[in-house]
């Protein structure tokens, strides 16, 4: 499992990213999800997915009130398919991190697009 943790400090928001990797995986996620507060539907939904060692695919959480965000992406058919799917939860990241502050400013949201894809090696 590739884990990866870091902060926004313009927003003071913290991003975890977590890219499952295997079956093996499975328990380590649900402690993740468990302790970030994920909603339980959507820890069910995930965890089906890595049982059933299913591709391409993933999920964003967030809690605004404790500004942090947790993206997570399963494992991907090929890198193509990777930068899809963690180009599309980024995106989610982005869109809730700048409507919380009510932020509709274009190179503010470039800047965050660049920042987070940077972070996430995108």
């Amino acid at each position: 499992m590739k884990d990866i943790k870091f902060k926004i400090n313009v927003y003071d928001w913290d991003v975890r990213f977590i890219e499952i990797e295997s079956k093996n995986d499975l328990s380590k996620a649900r402690q993740i999800m468990n302790k970030f507060g994920v909603d339980k539907q959507t820890i069910k939904y995930n965890l089906e997915n890595i049982k059933k060692n299913r591709k391409n695919g993933g999920t964003h959480s967030h809690d605004n009130y404790n500004r942090k965000s947790l993206i997570f992406i399963l494992p991907s058919s090929s890198k193509r398919d990777r930068r899809n799917v963690l180009a599309h939860e980024k995106r989610h990241c982005e869109d809730n991190i700048l409507e919380w502050f009510n932020i509709k400013d274009i190179e503010a949201s470039a800047m965050l697009a660049g920042y987070l894809s940077e972070k996430l090696k995108l």
